[in-house]
């Protein structure tokens, strides 16, 4: 994860997220882009490289909430 960041300049967060089951805290990693230059780099990733299961599903919504809300907004 860390090489995919760096390759990719994003900023890699490794945090705990609470699971409501006797399993307690689990890690999780999340990137964050900060700009339009970041979301196309991630967008040309993820389109490459796909999720698996429901997060996949998950990034096609945002890809088409990114292009409604900031793409089409902006031309």
């Amino acid at each position: 994860m860390n090489k995919i960041a760096i390759f990719c300049q994003y900023k890699l967060e490794k945090h705990l997220i609470f699971k409501y089951d006797r399993t307690g805290k689990q890690e999780a990693w999340r990137a964050r882009v900060v700009n339009k230059k970041g979301v196309v780099q991630m967008i040309n990733y993820l389109n490459k490289y796909p999720l698996l299961s429901s997060k996949y599903l998950n990034y096609l919504n945002w890809r088409e909430a990114y292009y409604i809300l900031i793409v089409k907004k902006n031309t």
